[in-house]
């Protein structure tokens, strides 16, 4: 064996000698070959995992070049995006490099693992026209669900809701968060996505999802407006998915809300300043009523048939009723005024002053008023048969519908809004309208009426206070707006406060049964009934009232009626508000 491994190898070199037979042919040179670039990636493949919950992962690439020289450019091309978000740029030398690949969130994906591929350009040129040698590479993302004490929850607190209107509200519905239907979220990577859908035949125009804080939600819905739908309850279901991401790819849970929307006549309101709010169909024009009676007294308006308009006696817990109606024997203006034990209502029209008596609304005497112009009239406290006649140039005081001896005459000048001050009934407040002056007056009277017709009775009174009216309760007099007088010296004793300077206060009626102040506090957006303490002048509850008319509250005549009554009247219906938030 070894011969003939040694003769092959004396033959073979023979051969390549070209000696023996005397063959020329020359011997094949031997080139020596030079190595392809190449590159080696680590890791490879690539994989990653996160959970749903988890921030985005990022993996980096290392790379190793081999048999490169000269200038080189790094570049990852095609590059599929299944789970991938992008790609970093390469950092390079000649030797080696590196890249980042960074994934999609996982919040936005399912559970499950998914697969891209990219390529690694080793090239010669920064638009890589000439590849020196490439890398396939396979990239693997694995995305999991959060489970046990760490996965997303949420907790509802209840999957009923109820909400209800009165029938007199005609502009659309505010939005309105309603209590108990709160959300509670734990483990949420961010802030909840929450998605409500709801049908609108039910009265729902919209559904919409507020978080209240960090970890806590609830429906704001808005309802059209009840005026334009029947008095009943509206049933809508109402379907919430709550997810961890904006496409709700990650469902934490489902919910079926149901919401009744109740339109009625009556609301009641729980708590320390709670009510109940009604609303009878009643075209008022007047309201008249105080703490010493049950009753609220309605000057209605011409119904079908009927010519003039008529005082009705209106149980305000029912809105119906209680006497027939007094027929007025000409149609009134904007002025009437009831003595303070109830027992009379004076209504004044173009004409003249007609008394009615309340209890079996019955007609009384009738003052002729034909000569006067614009009047308006008060009631003496402790005197229901003693009132004061403002009109254009003077003031006229009537005993059982008898003038005294002295008017005030101030001629030039409209009077309008007297009020008895509740200190000193010799004492009448008035408003002086003139063409630059609006001034509180007070004039001295005694049996025989004014004490003096000078203009110089005005003197000392606060000036360009604008109100239309004041009304008194223990020493102080209250304008209409909120502006305080100080009987003692008739000067500005202080303003009731509102919430903000967008908010104003009107129909202010102070009520020294219950010491506090009532009055409607009304902006572009808002209609609240507040209340104020007398002593102290501090809000003290607010009612938000439903918006009747387009930019302020809708509401006049503002009075109050038993121990814890108030009512007022839109025009076309009579509100009527009793409890706590009245009279604790």
């Amino acid at each position: 064996m070894k011969c003939a491994i040694a003769l092959s190898v004396i033959l073979l070199s023979v051969s390549a000698c070209g000696g023996g037979s005397g063959d020329s042919t020359p011997a094949p040179v031997q080139t020596k070959t030079t190595p392809a670039p190449s590159i080696s990636a680590t890791p490879s493949p690539v994989s990653a995992s996160a959970v749903v919950t988890d921030p985005a992962p990022s993996a980096t690439v290392n790379l190793t070049f081999a048999n490169v020289s000269g200038t080189i450019f790094l570049s990852v091309d095609d590059t599929t995006t299944n789970a991938i978000a992008s790609v970093g740029t390469p950092t390079f030398n000649s030797t080696s490099g590196s890249f980042t690949i960074n994934f999609k969130s996982p919040v936005n994906l399912k559970p499950a693992d998914y697969t891209d591929t990219l390529t690694v350009l080793l090239c010669s040129d920064a638009q890589c026209k000439v590849v020196l040698a490439s890398q396939p590479l396979q990239v693997t993302y694995t995305v999991k669900a959060a489970t046990g004490s760490s996965a997303p929850s949420v907790t509802l607190d209840s999957t009923t809701q109820t909400f209800s209107a009165l029938y007199i509200q005609t502009a659309p519905s505010p939005s309105v968060n309603l209590d108990p239907v709160a959300f509670t979220f734990a483990n949420f990577p961010g802030t909840p996505n929450v998605q409500v859908s709801a049908p609108t035949t039910g009265g729902v125009v919209s559904p919409t999802f507020v978080m209240k804080d960090a970890t806590h939600g609830g429906i704001a819905f808005t309802f059209a407006p009840p005026s334009g739908l029947s008095q009943q309850t509206y049933t809508t279901p109402v379907t919430v998915n709550v997810c961890i991401d904006p496409n709700c790819v990650n469902l934490v849970q489902s919910f079926t809300l149901t919401l009744d929307y109740t339109v009625t006549n009556k609301i009641t309101v729980a708590g320390d300043n709670g009510y109940s709010i009604s609303a009878y169909p009643l075209a008022a024009n007047l309201l008249a009523s105080n703490p010493n009676l049950t009753r609220v007294l309605a000057v209605v308006a011409p119904g079908s048939g009927a010519t003039t308009n008529s005082i009705e006696s209106i149980d305000p817990t029912s809105g119906t009723s209680t006497l027939p109606p007094f027929v007025l024997s000409e149609s009134p203006n904007t002025a009437a005024a009831l003595a303070d034990d109830g027992s009379f209502l004076y209504v004044a029209g173009p004409t003249k002053i007609q008394q009615v008596q309340t209890s079996t609304l019955s007609g009384g005497y009738t003052i002729d008023t034909t000569a006067l112009t614009n009047t308006t009239l008060a009631v003496q406290p402790g005197h229901p048969q003693t009132i004061a006649v403002a009109y254009n140039g003077g003031m006229q005081i009537f005993d059982s519908g008898h003038p005294r001896t002295n008017p005030l005459q101030l001629l030039g000048y409209r009077l309008s809004a007297p009020a008895w001050t509740s200190s000193d009934p010799n004492i009448l407040g008035a408003r002086r309208v003139g063409n630059t002056l609006d001034l509180e007056c007070s004039f001295s009277i005694d049996a025989n009426g004014f004490t003096s017709t000078a203009n110089s009775q005005c003197a000392g009174v606060a000036a360009n206070l604008v109100s239309p009216s004041y009304l008194f309760a223990g020493g102080f007099g209250y304008s209409s707006t909120g502006v305080i007088l100080k009987e003692a010296d008739w000067t500005v004793a202080g303003t009731l406060p509102t919430a903000d300077s967008s908010t104003s206060l009107s129909g202010v009626l102070p009520d020294s049964t219950t010491t506090r102040a009532y009055a409607f506090a009304s902006s572009t957006t808002s209609c609240n009934l507040q209340s104020f303490s007398l002593s102290t002048n501090a809000q003290l509850a607010t009612l938000a009232l439903p918006i009747v008319a387009s930019g302020n509250c809708g509401y006049s005549n503002l009075v109050r009626w038993g121990t814890n009554g108030l009512a007022f009247t839109t025009g076309t219906d009579l509100v009527v508000v009793s409890g706590k938030f009245v009279a604790p």
